[in-house]
């Protein structure tokens, strides 16, 4: 049996729908009563419970072979404070899998993430990433760039926006860089990594094949949905007050502070290694976005 944290968000979704059709038993660990029923329809063992109880993790890792860790939040609010989800969530369900004898353990990162950031986010994610490599089990670290496919964050969000406005607002000078992967080759390096013990004890950064600049990926989408859009540059210093108010109104902000602040950032990597564990090149965002056309 393998556990599947996160089973009813973006790429945990997948993560258990892909190890289904592979034949696998699967438990979904899940926060509400209603994704429960949802995840027992697609097939899974539900198992109700937050990332913070840990009485409920060690149920969860019970008879369990593996674990893919993906729960993350990428906002913040109240009590789920990244370092709370990604950070200490972490090192409970960690100590849950290795006092359940877990032999494997498969960990949903993020390119860029750093214990020393100044990035609340890229932070939380890379102290997470460091108590995984610290533990005594067949553990894999998977850190992916942006994702696209569909229910991703990303894209849909620039998809509602399009849909809302006439202009679309570019935060920044739309230069940072992004290297964009399908979350199905997210999905297929997860099953490489389960299925071949030599990837154990290995951190791995994933990646598409094109770079291209937060500028360029907004045109690309405006294309694909077929919307002339006007392109606006929008000061990152002008956006902060809207982002303040959106964090404190909107239960589920189109951006956050922290977001606008990480556009300072590339992120791209050197070092793909999406085609290795593909053993293909990954899919190109370039013709993959046509999910959001829905």
């Amino acid at each position: 049996m393998i556990l599947v944290t996160g089973a009813s968000g973006f790429v945990g979704r997948h993560v258990a729908a892909a190890l289904r059709a592979a034949g696998h038993v699967v438990r979904g660990l899940v926060r509400r009563p209603e994704t429960a029923a949802r995840a027992a329809r697609r097939g899974l063992e539900p198992w109700l419970g937050e990332i913070s109880d840990e009485a409920a993790l060690r149920g969860a890792v019970e008879g369990v072979a593996a674990v893919v860790h993906t729960v993350a939040i990428i906002r913040e609010r109240g009590a789920q404070t990244f370092g709370a989800v990604n950070y200490q969530g972490t090192v409970r369900l960690l100590d849950a899998a290795a006092r359940a004898g877990v032999r494997r353990f498969v960990h949903l990162s993020a390119l860029g993430a750093d214990a020393a950031s100044p990035y609340p986010y890229l932070r939380s994610k890379g102290l997470g990433e460091a108590a995984v490599m610290a533990a005594d089990l067949g553990w894999t670290v998977l850190r992916p760039s942006i994702i696209f496919g569909p229910g991703d964050e990303f894209f849909g969000t620039l998809a509602k926006l399009s849909r809302l406005s006439p202009i679309v607002p570019i935060v920044g000078d739309g230069r940072t860089r992004f290297q964009p992967i399908a979350v199905d080759d997210v999905v297929a390096c997860v099953l490489a990594a389960l299925g071949d013990d030599g990837h154990a004890r290995r951190r791995y950064d994933l990646a598409g094949p094109d770079v291209l600049t937060y500028e360029e990926l907004v045109h690309l989408l405006l294309a694909t949905l077929g919307r002339p859009r006007l392109k606006l540059l929008v000061p990152v210093a002008l956006m902060r007050p809207v982002a303040a108010a959106m964090e404190r109104l909107m239960p589920r902000p189109l951006v956050t502070p922290g977001q606008l602040a990480m556009l300072a950032v590339d992120n791209v990597t050197a070092d793909n290694a999406a085609p290795r564990l593909l053993g293909r090149p990954p899919r190109s965002v370039r013709g993959g976005l046509a999910y959001l056309r829905g």
